[in-house]
């Protein structure tokens, strides 16, 4: 028995490091920016140590090959966050729309993700440290570990999802300082239309 369970360890250790993180995350990085124009549904899930009950929500995201995107939350929307290559625009319970820089901290983490135009390998790897935790032929998870001070004061860790084979992006989570998560599964993309491309709002209306 005891040999059984000593071999059982090594197989599962020799799983989970089949696959080192950098190679995975120069190839998802890689993908990401080869997918052309996508739209992809997304359900968020956010718990807090305050509440017994997590806080579900929907929503929908539109990303075109150059960069710009457009994310919404809620049904009907609720909140709205827009790239258009130079500014993020945000849209949330005031109803006014406020103008955000991409390079400011807490904004240029989540440009990480959703701008597959930026998305770099080495300034990932200078942002965070990659470790592989979970991996099978249906799933990969990746756990990133914040790098700087003043982001790990506020984030304790990043859980990514990945198909291997089609290197989607199937689910993120973050967890922050205080035990509160916030988790966005995702869809399996579909492509944009050039007539849905063409009526896709990416600057803030008037």
């Amino acid at each position: 028995m005891r040999a059984a369970l000593i071999a059982f360890t090594l197989l599962v250790s020799t799983c989970l490091h089949a696959v080192e993180p950098a190679a995975l995350m120069n190839d998802w990085i890689a993908a990401q920016q080869q997918m052309g124009d996508i739209k992809v549904g997304f359900k968020m899930i956010r718990t807090l140590p305050t509440m017994k009950e997590p806080i579900t929500n929907e929503g929908r995201f539109w990303r075109l090959a150059d960069g710009r995107f457009r994310w919404e939350l809620g049904k009907p929307t609720a909140m709205v966050l827009m790239f258009d290559n130079k500014d993020l625009h945000l849209l949330d319970d005031s109803q006014k729309w406020q103008t955000l820089s991409p390079n400011e901290g807490r904004m240029r983490m989540w440009m990480h993700f959703l701008n597959s135009k930026n998305l770099n390998a080495e300034q990932m790897a200078k942002d965070f440290t990659a470790t592989i935790t979970g991996d099978t032929p249906e799933l990969i998870t990746v756990a990133l570990q914040p790098k700087g001070f003043m982001v790990k004061k506020h984030l304790k860790q990043i859980d990514l999802q990945i198909d291997p084979k089609t290197k989607h992006l199937r689910q993120i989570q973050m967890v922050q300082s205080d035990d509160s998560t916030m988790l966005m599964a995702f869809s399996r993309p579909e492509d944009i239309s050039a007539n849905d491309k063409s009526q896709l709002q990416l600057t803030p209306s008037p």
